[in-house]
């Protein structure tokens, strides 16, 4: 291995340790408690090896956010390889999709509130990737219920509303779960949307 190659593996290596530390600090104090000096304690580095890896404290979360959305486009990506039909897939969307936000609805919940503040302080490359992630996961969907909606002749929509309009349904509901401080019951919030999305906001018993 060269020189290089090792310093590359040490810098990343380096990088996961931080974010690692930082998101159990996140999750255990709070963003806004949690110090980067503490966050650099952890792991036996100086504050100022943080900022060799990142600008602040907010482009530190929003990494970790794009850390865990990328496992859950994996993820996704992975359980809709194995569906038979369109209603499967749409299933699958809001079930794990709900899931995934309330097993991490810290630091979901931190980048709703602070959104404004953010969109400040965060670099325009750590802004351009966020978007990117949100567009390739969108196609990822779009291609998927595309694929089913050839299959099973279904051309009254297309596939790219489809895919906005569960998306939308799973992120609209999260919000509102999040802004109840979790008093919202996510079960019966995903049995409404796949009420609506599979049988018609009449109640159909049709398939879409």
């Amino acid at each position: 291995m060269s020189i290089e190659n090792r310093r590359s593996k040490e810098r990343e290596s380096r990088r996961k340790a931080i974010l690692a530390a930082a998101e159990k600090r996140f999750a255990r104090e709070g963003f806004h408690v949690t110090t980067l000096e503490q966050v650099a304690a952890d792991i036996d580095i100086s504050k100022a090896t943080i900022y060799l890896y990142f600008t602040n404290k907010e482009e530190l979360l929003f990494s970790i956010l794009e850390g865990k959305f990328e496992n859950y486009t994996r993820h996704i990506q992975g359980r809709l390889e194995g569906v038979g039909s369109l209603r499967e897939a749409i299933t699958v969307m809001v079930t794990d999709g709900l899931e995934f936000l309330s097993k991490n609805h810290h630091f979901f919940r931190l980048a709703m509130v602070e959104q404004s503040k953010f969109e400040q302080t965060l670099s325009q490359e750590t802004r351009q990737r966020f978007i990117h992630q949100q567009q390739e996961f969108l196609a990822l969907i779009e291609d998927t219920f595309g694929r089913h909606m050839k299959n099973e002749s279904i051309t009254a929509y297309a596939p790219r509303s489809l895919a906005l309009c569960v998306n939308g349904a799973i992120t609209s509901h999260m919000m509102n779960w999040l802004l109840s401080g979790g008093e919202i019951n996510l079960d019966q919030a995903r049995e409404d949307i796949l009420t609506v999305l599979l049988h018609g906001y009449l109640g159909s018993t049709g398939n879409p």
